[in-house]
């Protein structure tokens, strides 16, 4: 390494240029990674059931963020209106991902490996619902719990067995005689 070369070959002033030219693109990729991040922030899916009856809308995170029932939901059963807003919000879930390569091609595509990671990611935590996914015969959910009609006794405290020859200071007589 000669004097004035600072390691990046050529003269101070190449060197110079080429420690601009590494600031300006380790800017600009901060700044499109938090592009990224703020879009993929706003990102929102919704899932309609056939009939209008129940429509959810998820944040990017998964969570539940917005729940509309029309006048046909209250004429369900509770367990099945349970499980048409579980089914909606999953299948709301498995758009995410998509949705999330979308932001990420755009905005940080070249970075290849991080887009397949944050996908992947997204796929495994929400899965992709098929619209049959859930559903029984005749297009109606189900939502089953295990049949227990006598749910077993509840569990008494045995306390350990006493033997008589123990000197616990208790030997049975008050003290208050």
């Amino acid at each position: 390494m000669t004097a004035g070369s600072g390691g990046f070959g050529g003269s101070a002033q190449q060197a110079e240029q080429q420690v601009r030219a590494w600031a300006a693109g380790a800017a600009a990729k901060a700044q499109r990674y938090e592009q990224m991040q703020q879009q993929v922030a706003e990102i929102t899916e919704t899932d309609t059931s056939a009939d209008g009856a129940v429509r959810v809308t998820v944040a990017a995170s998964g969570v539940l963020t917005d729940l509309q029932l029309s006048g046909r939901a209250r004429e369900r059963e509770p367990d099945r209106l349970a499980a048409e807003i579980l089914a909606g919000m999953r299948r709301a879930q498995g758009k995410l991902s998509a949705r999330v390569a979308e932001v990420m091609a755009a905005t940080v595509g070249e970075d290849e490996e991080t887009v397949r990671s944050v996908v992947r990611s997204y796929q495994q935590r929400f899965p992709e619902q098929t619209e049959q996914g859930g559903r029984g015969s005749g297009g109606e959910l189900r939502f089953e719990l295990p049949e227990d009609d006598d749910p077993p006794p509840p569990s008494r405290r045995r306390w350990p067995p006493t033997r008589d020859d123990e000197d616990d200071d208790f030997g049975g007589s008050s003290i208050l005689r």
